[in-house]
């Protein structure tokens, strides 16, 4: 049997990361073609199992960030994530979407729309949460579990449901 180090398990598709495997890779990250799509990792970076990113926009990763089993980030509109951030299984985030405003061309003839997703310092959103294109979380934002998160949220609140609404403030 080969030995292989967690390394080898990093899979490139045509424009994406898998990663299978749980532990942290800013090592692998630096010293592999992984640079295309992650453009700035902090220390301390953790993906877990089954963590898709894909999109050439670009994702910038601050310090001690943990992205939990499934995540799946479209970076294609740039998604950039602050310092200490906990990001639940599960959890989607968009930064480009189909256009699809024109019906007499095939959606899938009519592009992308993309806008950059920005996730501030000390953040956790939670599992199956939905964050869609052009959406800024502010610093100490909480986004609760399986909430879709269409407009931009003020630093220190707390937001629930589809679409997200105002539950708080973090006092």
């Amino acid at each position: 049997m080969t030995r292989r180090s967690p390394g080898d398990y990093l899979r490139l598709g045509c424009n994406y990361i898998y990663i299978h495997f749980i532990r942290p890779i800013v090592d692998y990250v630096k010293m592999s073609r992984l640079r295309r799509g992650i453009q700035v990792v902090g220390e301390d970076f953790r993906a877990n199992h089954g963590v898709i990113i894909k999109g050439r926009g670009g994702l910038r990763v601050g310090r001690h960030v943990h992205l939990n089993d499934y995540v799946w980030i479209n970076a294609g509109g740039g998604v950039t994530i602050g310092d200490n951030v906990q990001i639940g299984c599960y959890v989607i985030i968009h930064s480009a979407n189909h256009r699809y405003r024109d019906r007499d061309v095939l959606i899938t003839d009519q592009g992308h729309d993309v806008k950059p997703v920005t996730i501030g310092s000390d953040v956790w959103i939670g599992g199956g949460a939905v964050i869609l294109p052009g959406v800024t979380l502010g610093d100490g934002v909480v986004v609760g579990a399986g909430s879709v998160v269409t407009k931009d949220v003020e630093p220190y609140t707390v937001v629930v449901g589809v679409p997200n609404r105002v539950m708080g403030v973090r006092s």
